[in-house]
């Protein structure tokens, strides 16, 4: 199995500029057979708090998992954030789901060892 470990989609990263859909097919057409949906979450991203943009994020995943189901094309979750106290070095997160981020919605304002303590204790890997 071929998995993509780090896939955007322009739902929520504005470095992409195609959608979860296109972007899946593009996918499939090289011979893929998953992605691990590491959207950007970045404060900057913010428009009212960081709670809406954490539901905005795990809707987008939602949205791109259904059209992998559609088209036969595994989608995991993950994240690529952006540490706002590290010069916004970005760090990504393998192996929490979707609740990791609707509970800590903040992640962004981490140091990168207590993010590091935080997602291990959800069995993740950062």
């Amino acid at each position: 199995m071929l998995i993509d470990m780090h896939a955007h989609s322009s739902g929520i990263s504005r470095c992409c500029k195609i959608g979860g859909e296109e972007m899946l097919l593009v996918a499939k057409n090289k011979g893929i057979d998953g992605v691990v949906l590491t959207n950007h979450y970045d404060k900057n991203y913010i428009t009212t708090n960081a709670y809406d943009l954490a539901k905005r994020y795990v809707e987008e995943y939602f949205l791109v998992k259904k059209y992998g189901e559609k088209y036969n094309i595994r989608v995991f979750f993950g994240i690529e954030v952006t540490m706002s106290k590290h010069n916004n070095a970005h760090m990504l997160i393998y192996g929490v789901d979707y609740n990791f981020l609707i509970n800590h919605p903040d992640i962004f304002y981490y140091e990168q060892k207590e993010l590091y303590k935080l997602v291990n204790k959800y069995g993740g890997l950062l």
